[in-house]
């Protein structure tokens, strides 16, 4: 075989080719900051447009998909609650047919829900203790 052909870099297929890697001609060195000078630097003034922090009292709300994501439950199911469920919280809308939920009178429903199935629960217990 020829020489040139052993020695030769494999080609690459069909494609864009690879970059060579860059190398620095010389080191970079990293200077270390000086020393605290005499003057302090100041912090940088708050931006006074920046939103405050949202907290648990601020308003969440979802439309009726979210809600059902959020209760684990079908669109369908949450249509059935808020026709033939009392304590479903009612929806309320935003425009011609955009309805929404607020998120804390979901968990809200949901933790009355789990109360009164609780309750039922003992009363059961109870009543199948005694003689």
């Amino acid at each position: 075989m020829n020489d040139l052909t052993i020695n030769a870099a494999p080609k690459r297929g069909p494609g864009r080719p690879r970059k060579n890697p860059i190398v620095p001609d010389e080191p970079v060195s990293v200077q270390e900051p000086a020393a605290a000078s005499a003057l302090p630097v100041a912090p940088p003034p708050e931006d006074l447009h920046a939103p405050a922090p949202l907290t648990d009292t601020d308003i969440e709300m979802v439309d009726r998909k979210g809600a059902a994501k959020l209760l684990g439950k079908s669109l369908m199911t949450i249509a059935w609650l808020e026709s033939n469920d009392p304590d479903f919280p009612a929806p309320f809308t935003l425009g011609k047919n955009n309805f929404y939920f607020l998120t804390n009178d979901l968990r809200a429903y949901v933790l009355k829900k789990a109360a009164q199935a609780k309750a039922l629960k003992q009363q059961k217990m109870q009543a199948g203790s005694k003689p």
